[in-house]
């Protein structure tokens, strides 16, 4: 959702054990900072280049498989960030390490693996693991803003801990303001902790809108070339 004030801090933790067990206690902190409304973590943000996330290979009896973009996502992803489940219920803090595997699928997943049956409650295999569909996420561009929907897949941040995460923080004023308070409770929660990139919501579509202007006027350009 643009509208939303969003802070987006991407951190290395210096901890060990970046699952769960280092991001719920961080955005716990975070959300309790005053002016912040809810704060929630995963591997990538929308829109935000490096190709639309990582790529999986999924495999569902009787179709063949299929290479997905995915992510790795924590509780509360999906309100805060504005997401849409359309079937079944979001990914939350209870899909951890030792819990029964899950996944959340885009809608065009769901029509292209699983077109003549309910998908909910249906196994799929993700790098040769069984997970089971728990819910159908609304269809969205992940890497460029006007590109077209592409089969897509959440999965539990915890289930997959890897060494880096991007917080996102949902403010109740400007976000960049709170920028500074975020830096210094992340400190005293982890102090080797490291904030490599931050910014907001918005400046990331104002980048996405400012591609969008100049592939225009390159394509445009090229038009008027032809023409000459």
């Amino acid at each position: 959702d643009p509208h939303k004030n969003l802070l987006v801090l991407a951190v290395v933790p210096g901890r060990d054990g970046t699952g769960a067990t280092w991001c719920e206690p961080a955005c716990e902190r975070l959300a309790a900072l005053p002016g912040v409304r809810g704060a929630t973590y995963a591997r990538r943000l929308p829109l935000s280049g490096s190709g639309g996330g990582f790529s999986v290979r999924v495999e569902v009896a009787g179709q063949p498989p299929l290479d997905v973009l995915e992510n790795n996502v924590g509780g509360n992803y999906f309100s805060l960030l504005g997401t849409r489940v359309l079937a079944g219920r979001a990914i939350d803090a209870g899909d951890r390490e030792g819990s029964p595997p899950v996944a959340v699928i885009s809608q065009i997943l769901a029509r292209r693996m699983l077109p003549v049956q309910n998908p909910l409650g249906q196994w799929i295999s993700v790098n040769g693991q069984q997970r089971q569909v728990v819910g159908i996420a609304e269809d969205a561009p992940s890497n460029q803003l006007h590109e077209d929907p592409a089969p897509y897949l959440f999965l539990p941040y915890a289930q997959m801990p890897l060494g880096d995460v991007t917080l996102m923080v949902e403010t109740a004023g400007e976000p960049a303001a709170l920028e500074r308070a975020a830096r210094q409770e992340l400190k005293r929660f982890d102090s080797r902790s490291l904030v490599y990139e931050a910014g907001t919501l918005n400046k990331r579509m104002e980048a996405a809108l400012s591609w969008d202007s100049m592939m225009a006027s390159v394509a445009s350009g090229m038009g008027a070339f032809g023409v000459l």
